[in-house]
């Protein structure tokens, strides 16, 4: 169980492999701190496709996800698509890489043999015949000599192949041949088995592209062959296809190369040197040369910039993303869907630019087709771009280009919200669960009782929920993979949508046939959604013009709002009459009622019903909307509160009301998401990108989390100081967050079960190693319960860090 032998519980160790410090909990070594399951949950490799991803974990388990239209997720099915990891069907854990093409995956075990699955057109599983979709591992031949794989990502079908090089140095190419791309000296059409590539036994490293392929030899040269289309070959003039290795320059100080581009868009390659200079040539009509113009295409090595600590690189379709050895990361070129992790930026980057956050601790980089990912050295995984198939988001959270850490522990909550007495939450699964008060079926449980203090899945047993909407009185509404939209709980005001304020419905029940929903909020009496073409609808009461839709008219159906803006992107939970939405643009907008300065418009301005622009700002990231106040995230890290204050819930160090956008007291430029509570008064969270949480305002039930019942008017940290939230909810009186583990956490008023027995402590527990056999004063040991390092005081055991 130990790595340095075996050790007793409460050793504490440091992994070398793993760079944590850990813990023996008895059966297992834990990182102090870390996930349940102990380091094994953590990430050692990830590939993106253009429309699926696949990663390893440090246990060597294979987990996919995006897209799974040709068995390519290897889980045993087409399931169609899967939004979290599911692992390959036969649950090995020798897995050791894994590479990914159009619709189909391979991947090295530690023993040297080769497996593929999914789309096998043009033969490029390689399994010796053609044999359709294999939605299961399925061996390379019998060869247990290989050594690194490599597979073409692309859109097209007809271009896929894949190479591999074998511990003898020998290096085999199979798939399709449309362009020389396999090496063996012609084209010789589709390949179904693995065809060597010459006679040379000094192969190091390959690379597959659309239509063309890159290696470096063990002497530092590096080769390229195939379609020569845009000059990817690199060798100084467009030479048209070589089927035979050409070689680029004439230089022995290549390390290690990577094959991009798309086929319909023109193939690009980079490249790093042994001296830590990156080089990129091929296709630079999007600024994937990185050498500060769109200068058309580059028919030799160029160099990007002038830095000599260039790690590895990844070349996308249009894009790139580099590692350097100080531990940052840079992406570069087309940016359309925030991929290049910089923000929603727009247009091509011509240089290599830092994503957002500015960490130096990335172990390695993906550059895909429209988004990016990457992995950091304590295993956890970060995306930010596409939120389609080929990539995982966190929570809810806008398309924005922000590095965001994804699932990656075997626990499974996903998305989860916080209303009156109650709380729900979606599984990667897809399932859905609540628990708390169930007075009026808001658990969608199929029947009403007092409460549920556990959570239960709600009566459909759907797996296909997305998203959730709740932060209101006492209604849920949720977005399925399908883009139909589902409501239950009250109805006494037509918040459910489905076409008359009926009795209370405690099952799920649709609105409408529509199946372009994106996103639903949930308000105290009435619901707002934005479809995929960006525009934003509302039904429920409508007491001061909250449904946006230019009167005051009660709408039992979405109603879409009045002004038919095609650019909605995110809406704000909570709030009973006023709604606060952001577009594309990053401008906000609120509607309804201002009392209180809710709108944020500043003076004593009556409401609208019609939406109306808060500020001239266009760089909001995220918003929160509460009952009595509302709090929001601007691009640059900072945090800004408007509306009541009266328990100090708006953070800024007074009980003051503002009408206008204010920032918080501590002035922090680090804040990533915000939630507030649902109710008048209230309380505030919001995380950081260090991973800490922060609440202020109300505390009477202890919704803060710090351990008191004391209110506070600037934020405060909770208790257990952890560094590990990914997300945060706030209930009326009760507050829940995610950790990056995928564990959930509540904390606050319990009474009606919305903790789901779940609640946050203050102080370690103990655990038994604690106990006996006595310790002494001064002693420190890892908790197995808690998973904390502590010491004994002489009378108890202390959380070290307190």
């Amino acid at each position: 169980m130990a790595p340095y032998g075996t050790r007793a519980e409460g050793t504490i160790v440091y992994n070398e492999d793993e760079q944590v410090l850990q813990g023996c909990s008895g059966s297992q070594w834990m990182a102090l701190g870390g996930t349940a399951g102990g380091v094994s949950g953590a990430w050692a490799q990830i590939e993106l496709g253009s429309n699926h991803s696949c990663g390893i974990r440090k246990n060597g388990t294979l987990w996919c996800w995006g897209s799974d239209s040709a068995g390519q997720l290897g889980n045993g099915a087409t399931t169609g698509g899967q939004q979290s990891p599911v692992q390959e069907s036969t649950g090995a854990t020798d897995w050791a890489r894994v590479t990914i093409g159009n619709n189909f995956t391979c991947a090295l075990k530690t023993g040297g043999t080769l497996w593929c699955w999914g789309n096998d057109d043009h033969g490029k599983l390689g399994n010796g015949a053609i044999t359709g979709n294999q939605d299961s591992p399925v061996q390379v031949g019998a060869v247990n000599s290989w050594a690194q794989a490599a597979s073409g990502r692309d859109t097209s079908a007809s271009v896929a192949h894949s190479c591999a090089v074998r511990t003898n140095g020998t290096l085999w190419c199979w798939g399709s041949d449309s362009a020389g791309q396999l090496g063996n000296g012609a084209t010789t059409g589709d390949q179904v088995s693995p065809v060597q590539v010459g006679a040379l036994t000094t192969w190091k490293q390959a690379s597959v592209g659309p239509r063309h392929t890159c290696a470096v030899r063990t002497d530092g040269t590096l080769w390229c062959w195939g379609s020569d289309s845009n000059g990817q070959l690199g060798n100084g003039a467009t030479t048209g296809n070589q089927v035979s290795p050409v070689q680029v320059g004439a230089l022995t100080t290549w390390d290690q190369v990577s094959a991009g581009g798309a086929f319909t868009v023109g193939s690009h390659n980079c490249a790093v040197r042994t001296d830590g200079t990156l080089w990129c040539w091929g296709s630079d009509d999007r600024g994937q040369i990185g050498n500060g113009v769109t200068t058309g295409n580059q028919i030799s090595p160029v160099q990007v910039g002038t830095d000599t600590n260039w790690r590895k690189v990844s070349a996308g379709s249009l894009h790139n993303c580099a590692t350097k050895t100080d531990g940052t990361l840079w992406c570069w070129g087309y940016s359309a869907n925030g991929e290049i992790g910089i923000g929603p930026v727009a247009g091509n980057v011509t240089v290599p630019t830092q994503e957002s956050s500015g960490s130096a601790n990335w172990a390695e980089a993906r550059a895909g087709a429209g988004f990016s990912c990457g992995m950091r050295v304590n295993g956890s995984l970060w995306c930010w771009g596409n939120t389609g198939w080929g990539v995982l988001r966190s929570g809810s959270l806008p398309k924005d280009g922000i590095p965001e850490q994804v699932f990656g522990s075997t626990t499974d909550w996903a998305q989860a919200g916080a209303g009156n007495m109650y709380s729900c939450s979606t599984k990667t699964n897809g399932t859905l669960w609540c628990w708390g008060f169930n007075n009026v079926g808001q658990l969608g449980l199929g029947s009403t009782s007092s409460a549920q203090a556990t959570p239960a899945q709600e009566a459909t047993s759907s797996t296909n929920w997305a998203q959730i909407g709740i932060g209101g009185e006492s209604h849920v509404c949720g977005v399925r993979t399908n883009g139909t939209l589902w409501c239950w709980g009250e109805d006494g005001d037509g918040q459910l949508g489905n076409g008359a304020p009926t009795a209370n419905q405690p099952t799920p029940v649709q609105i409408g046939a529509d199946t372009n929903w994106q996103q639903v909020a949930t308000m105290d009496f009435h619901s707002c959604a934005i479809k995929t073409n960006g525009t934003l609808w509302c039904w429920g009461a409508n007491w001061q013009g909250n449904l946006g839709t230019g009167n005051e008219v009660d709408q039992v159906s979405p109603v879409q709002e009045v002004t038919a803006a095609t650019n909605w992107m995110q809406l704000g939970n909570g709030g009973e009459y006023h709604t606060c939405a952001l577009k594309t643009d990053r401008s906000l907008w609120c509607w309804g009622g201002n009392n209180y300065g809710l709108l944020g418009t500043g003076g004593p301005v009556a409401g609208t019903s019609t939406p109306s622009q808060t500020g001239t700002d266009t760089d909001w990231r995220q918003i929160s909307s509460g009952t009595a106040h509302n709090c929001a995230v601007k691009m640059n890290g900072t945090l800004w509160c408007w509306g009541t204050n009266w328990y100090g819930n708006l953070g800024t160090n007074d009980y003051n009301n503002y009408d206008v956008p204010t920032q918080e007291a501590t002035l922090a430029t680090d804040w990533v998401q915000t939630s507030v509570a649902s109710n008048w008064g209230g309380h505030s969270c919001a995380v950081k990108a260090n991973g800490t949480l922060w609440c202020w305002g109300d505390n009477s039930s202890g919704q803060l989390g710090d351990g008191s019942d004391i209110e506070a008017v600037i934020p405060v940290q909770e208790a257990t100081y952890a560094k590990d939230w990914a997300a945060v909810y706030t209930g009326a009186y009760h507050t829940c967050g995610k950790k990056t583990n995928g564990t959930l956490w509540c904390w606050g008023e319990g009474t009606s079960g919305e903790l789901g027995n779940r609640p946050l402590t203050d102080t370690p527990g103990r655990s038994a190693e604690c106990i006996d056999p006595v310790r002494w004063q001064g002693t420190v040991l890892y908790n197995s319960v808690t998973h904390v390092l502590q010491y004994c005081d002489g009378n108890n055991w202390v959380r070290l860090g307190r």
